[in-house]
């Protein structure tokens, strides 16, 4: 896959350069999954696996990749999900959910707290491609313990955005 290739050393730069876990995930059918995870410096580590299917609606990669849908997509995928809920942070309620897929199209940017795990936050941008079909979202993710604040906000966010941008100059330059 050539995003795969493209985003492999962007993702694990990403990881060097905050210290933090960073990811970059696939939709498949209804499900988000991480096809390449870079750990970080911390002594921690992501709760889940690669390949692991992960429910599109609670976590900051899995938004991404719902907002990156045309709104029939989106809806159809929406109807034929149910919305679990993980933490007492998820988000069951399609119109929430769609109000902030929404705001992820305008911001280029997606946030989880402890959505799917207690205790777990991350921030995603979906790699948008316009020739391509798969959709993909770069991220990082980490205990929020660590990852909050303006360090989570400004910081990692503006290096999410940062990276996802110049992955994406690179596969449109290829």
């Amino acid at each position: 896959m050539p995003i795969y290739r493209k985003a492999k050393e962007a993702v694990d730069n990403l990881a060097a350069a905050t210290g933090e876990t960073a990811t970059l995930f696939l939709r498949e059918n209804e499900a988000a999954i991480p096809i390449y995870i870079a750990d970080g410096d911390a002594e921690w580590t992501a709760p889940f696996i690669l390949g692991e299917a992960l429910p599109l609606h609670a976590n900051a990669p899995g938004k991404c990749l719902l907002s990156l849908l045309s709104d029939e997509d989106l809806e159809s995928v929406l109807s034929s999900s149910e919305l679990t809920s993980f933490t007492d942070a998820t988000t069951t309620d399609s119109d929430e959910l769609l109000a902030e897929i929404r705001r992820i199209r305008d911001d280029g940017i997606a946030f989880c707290r402890g959505e799917h795990y207690e205790g777990v936050v991350g921030v995603a941008a979906p790699i948008s491609l316009a020739d391509d079909d798969r959709s993909t979202a770069l991220g990082v993710i980490g205990p929020v313990s660590r990852l909050n604040g303006r360090y989570l906000e400004e910081d990692i966010t503006g290096q999410v955005l940062s990276t996802t941008k110049s992955v994406e100059v690179d596969l449109a330059s290829t």
